[in-house]
């Protein structure tokens, strides 16, 4: 069975593009698209938790809500998960104890779970 779970995740890079981070990045249009997820949604997609931290910059959140509403519409399960008082860096902690919500998520999709179950627990 395959899950994915990003996390606190950049689906689009248009934006990113246009920022200050395009002084190194060096996006063009060609590689804005061939590497921004949302522009790659399979005809079916597998299940999903889309996670992010309370923390995050709107644009991460928006992005995020973005996606797994794509991804929705392939027929998948999706399950969203914003894990408070957490930011961009300090979520992946939370991955460290397993009594955590993010973690039952995790385990929970790989495990082939309801996740819609596991995000309420």
């Amino acid at each position: 069975m395959k899950f994915a779970m990003p996390i606190s995740g950049l689906f689009e890079l248009a934006p990113i593009a246009r920022s200050f981070a395009q002084a190194w990045l060096s996006l063009d249009a060609e590689g804005v698209a061939a590497l921004s997820p949302m522009r790659h949604i399979p005809a079916k997609g597998c299940p999903m938790a889309v996670v992010w931290a309370e923390g995050e910059p709107a644009g991460f959140r928006r992005q995020s809500g973005a996606y797994a509403a794509l991804w929705r519409e392939t027929g998948a399960e999706v399950a969203v998960m914003e894990v408070p008082a957490r930011n961009h860096f300090s979520i992946l902690m939370d991955l460290a104890d397993p009594d955590r919500p993010i973690s039952r998520l995790l385990l929970a999709g790989i495990e082939g779970r309801d996740l819609a179950q596991a995000v309420t627990l």
